[in-house]
């Protein structure tokens, strides 16, 4: 290759690995599906007269569409300059299909709103990533307990120096991979609806050469079928996707080891008013969730002068397609108020032992003097409403 060629393919092959990346968010005019289409059949005439085409062709279709969805792919001769090509858009998504065969099944998924977000999951994995941000050192529980400053009401969870944890809903297994570096000695299951995660997951996992979390494919509903308790229980960005996040919590309590730890993340009502009067546009307007429609809606949002609109465009999610599809379009989503996680809490014979997020722990400290009000969850609603 010569240098000036070799400059424009970088360019070419750093531009496909974007698209790629954030899955072909961008809306493709009429002209442009013309001219793929065309290209598309100058390749294929290649590979069946048994040459390899241009790598700018290769890589501008790249830009359009993932390589591994044609069935010349494994045919591709990519130099070792573009090995990351090569890798992310052929090689893993091949890794993935064979590590989804051995991912044990625990229960057919029967709920009808679990098929759904299943179905969602299996089309458009949450959160697409590339590199995760790991802990320095592992810590024991009583070590994270002192750091992130929780209260505690049964002192028997800082005995334990190996912990069995469930993540519940590991996603794409960036949270997976995150807890099981951060507890020393830990021994992590992670479960999911979705099979295209979990083996995302998997193969993410194996490659940071991470060997203490065991994947299941899995409904929270089913958990009892399991028959065995955790002294942690993770369960982040899942239980408002429920149609009842009230029995899926439930479902977490009764495998949760006596004097357990729990760590929920749920979506707030009061921050989510701005998503919330988009998804009513939505449904308005009745868009579906394929990609053109979605596409199409993204760009009336980068365009409009609505305040609303514009606040979008601040969200990293806004600029992945599963990550926009899960902002905006999920098919299954609850909302809470810090109130009613209260009464969430007492009904599930819960305590609150304190939020994690360490700005806003001390923004409510400026205003909320006394130490043991950051466990008061009135004071939280107060601080939320007034902020």
């Amino acid at each position: 290759i010569i240098p000036n060629e070799f400059k424009i393919l970088f360019f070419q092959s750093s531009l496909a690995l974007q698209c790629f990346i954030n899955e072909y968010i961008y809306e493709i005019t009429d002209v442009e599906k013309e001219n793929v289409n065309k290209l598309e059949q100058i390749v294929e005439t290649y590979f069946l007269s048994g040459k390899q085409p241009k790598l700018s062709y290769i890589f501008c279709l790249a830009s359009y569409k993932p390589l591994h969805s044609y069935w010349w792919s494994n045919l591709l001769k990519i130099p070792e300059e573009f090995i990351d090509i090569n890798k992310q858009m052929i090689k893993d998504k091949i890794e993935e299909q064979t590590i989804s065969k051995k991912i044990q099944t625990l229960v057919k998924i029967s709920d009808c709103v679990s098929q759904k977000v299943r179905d969602q999951y299996e089309m458009n994995p949450y959160p697409k990533w590339e590199l995760v941000d790991l802990p320095l050192k592992s810590y024991t529980i009583n070590e994270l307990i002192r750091n992130c400053e929780l209260k505690i009401f049964d002192r028997k969870i800082e005995t334990i120096t190996s912990p069995n944890i469930l993540i519940a809903g590991c996603g794409t297994g960036q949270q997976s991979i995150n807890t099981s570096r951060k507890f020393k000695n830990s021994k992590l299951l992670a479960i999911d609806l979705s099979l295209n995660s979990l083996s995302y997951a998997k193969r993410k996992t194996e490659e940071i050469g991470i060997n203490n979390i065991e994947y299941i494919h899995a409904d929270i509903l089913d958990l009892h079928r399991l028959q065995k308790k955790f002294h942690i229980i993770e369960c982040v960005g899942v239980l408002h996707h429920m149609n009842k996040p009230d029995l899926g919590w439930k479902k977490l309590v009764d495998h949760l080891e006596p004097g357990g730890l729990m760590k929920i993340g749920l979506y707030s009502k009061l921050a989510r008013l701005d998503i919330t009067k988009i998804k009513l546009e939505i449904d308005k307007l009745k868009i579906n969730t394929d990609l053109v429609s979605m596409k199409i809606f993204r760009n009336k949002i980068i365009s409009s002068c609505e305040h609303h609109h514009k606040k979008m465009i601040k969200i990293q999610d806004f600029y992945n397609m599963s990550n926009f599809r899960d902002l905006l379009f999920h098919t299954q989503e609850t909302h809470f108020t810090i109130l009613e996680i209260k009464e969430h809490l007492s009904n599930l014979g819960l305590k609150f032992c304190g939020f994690e997020d360490t700005k806003n722990n001390n923004k409510f400290e400026t205003k909320f003097k006394i130490f043991d009000d950051r466990y008061d969850l009135k004071k939280w609603h107060n601080f939320e409403v007034d902020n």
